[in-house]
């Protein structure tokens, strides 16, 4: 029904809950890739990056900003 296959709607749900923890807690972005589901930190940062069009790092940087 969401039109997307299993596997990439569970990365959106996990990069969604990791935008959550990026903007509300300092922890280490592996820490938080490893917090959601991801066991690899830089393959999290691939799959992140390619939907919100922006590393996390930089995704965070951007809400200390505001």
């Amino acid at each position: 029904k969401s039109g997307m296959g299993v596997c990439e709607y569970i990365n959106r749900k996990r990069c969604e809950n990791a935008a959550g923890f990026l903007r509300q807690t300092e922890d280490r972005i592996q820490e938080i890739a490893f917090l959601v589901g991801f066991e690899d930190s830089n393959y999290f940062t691939n799959v992140f990056t390619r939907y919100y069009g922006t590393s996390p790092r930089d995704y965070r940087n951007g809400f200390k900003k505001k």
